[in-house]
C-alpha cells in the first residue's frame, strides 16, 4: 500500500531532476519512514495544487465501495487521504482481495467489480472530510440523513486501502479532458507483480490514446497459462510473484528495494523500445 506514499511525494515534493531529494526519499522509504519524510516535506500550496491531478483510490468502511480522491483544500487532508489509501484494516482477510469471475484491470480502472462489497470498522479506517471526494455527487456523497439533518458522517467518513474494493482508482479521464480543453491522452499504470505488460488497449473512454500497463519480466517458473486476479490485477500464479508479495508483506532490505527501483527502470525502457509513447513515462 505504499504506492499512494509514492504518487502523492511524486506529484507534490519530488521533483524532476532533483536527484538529492529522491535520494534522501528513497533512503527513507528503505527504513519505513515514507510517510514521515513526504509529510515532512509538504507544504499547504503543493497539496492545493494537487488538487485535479493525483487521485488516490480508498474504500469506505461502512460501505466498501470504491472512492477517489482528488480535492485537497490543505495538506492535512492530503496527508489524510494517503493515509487512508495504504491502511490495512485489521479486520482484513486475503480473500477480500479476490474479485469475481470476469473482473480484470480493465474493468477495476472503470470502477467495475463492485458486486462484492465488504464493510470495515469506523475505528479501523482514516477519518476524511467527504468534499476531498472527487466523485462526490455519486452514491451517498454530500446527501443528509435520511431525517434531513446533516449529521458528522456527512462531512467525514472513515475509509481504508482501495485495493480492497479497486485495485487502482477510477479514472476521472472524460471529465478531466473536458475540463481542460486537452487531446487524446495515454493512461499509464504500475505494479511490482508480474502479470500482461505493454498495450491494454484504450479503456473504452473517449480521449484515451491508450493503456499502457508496466510490470516485471517474470521468466521464473509459473502455472502455464493461468492468471489470476487479485484486487482486479491479472497477475501469473509464478515464484517470481510470490516472493514479491512476501517483499510487500514483509519489507525489504535497502540493498533489495534499490533492485527493485533498477529493475523498474529497465522496465520501463522495454516499455518504450516495445511502442509506449515516452511521454506516457515522462509525464506520468
Amino acid at each position: 500500500s505504499g504506492g499512494a506514499i509514492v504518487a502523492a511525494a511524486a506529484a507534490t515534493v519530488l521533483h524532476r531532476g532533483d536527484l538529492v531529494a529522491f535520494d534522501e526519499f528513497v533512503t527513507a522509504a528503505a527504513r519505513g519512514d515514507a510517510f514521515r519524510a513526504f509529510s515532512a516535506k509538504l507544504t499547504p500550496g503543493a497539496a492545493r495544487a494537487a488538487t485535479h491531478r493525483l487521485f488516490l483510490g480508498a474504500t469506505e468502511c461502512e460501505t466498501g465501495r470504491a472512492v477517489t480522491f482528488g480535492r485537497y483544500d490543505n495538506a492535512d487532508e492530503l496527508l489524510a487521504c494517503v493515509l487512508a489509501s495504504a491502511v490495512i484494516p485489521r479486520s482484513a482477510h486475503p480473500l477480500d482481495f479476490i474479485r469475481l469471475p470476469g473482473s480484470s484491470l480493465l474493468s477495476s480502472l472503470l470502477g467495475g467489480s463492485r458486486a462484492r462489497l465488504t464493510w470495515y470498522p469506523r475505528r479501523e479506517g482514516v477519518v476524511v472530510p467527504v468534499s476531498c471526494e472527487w466523485d462526490i455527487g455519486e452514491g451517498r456523497g454530500g446527501a443528509p440523513a435520511d431525517n434531513g439533518v446533516w449529521g458528522e458522517e456527512d462531512f467525514a467518513r472513515a475509509y481504508v486501502d482501495g485495493g480492497l474494493s479497486s485495485a487502482l482508482p477510477r479514472l476521472p479521464l472524460q471529465q478531466l479532458l473536458e475540463a481542460e480543453g486537452l487531446g487524446p491522452v495515454s493512461v499509464l499504470s504500475v505494479c511490482p507483480l508480474a502479470g500482461p505488460r505493454g498495450r491494454q488497449g484504450n479503456l473504452g473512454l473517449a480521449g484515451s490514446a491508450g493503456h499502457y500497463h508496466l510490470c516485471p519480466a517474470d521468466h521464473s517458473p509459473r502455472l502455464p497459462l493461468a492468471l489470476i486476479s487479485i484486487a482486479g490485477l491479472r497477475l501469473y500464479p509464478s515464484l517470481a510473484n510470490a516472493r514479491a508479495a512476501q517483499t510487500a508483506m514483509l519489507g525489504g532490505s535497502e540493498r533489495l528495494l534499490r533492485g527493485w527501483f533498477e529493475r523498474g527502470r529497465a522496465d520501463a525502457s522495454d516499455l518504450v523500445a516495445r511502442g509506449a509513447p515516452a511521454e506516457v513515462l515522462s509525464h506520468s
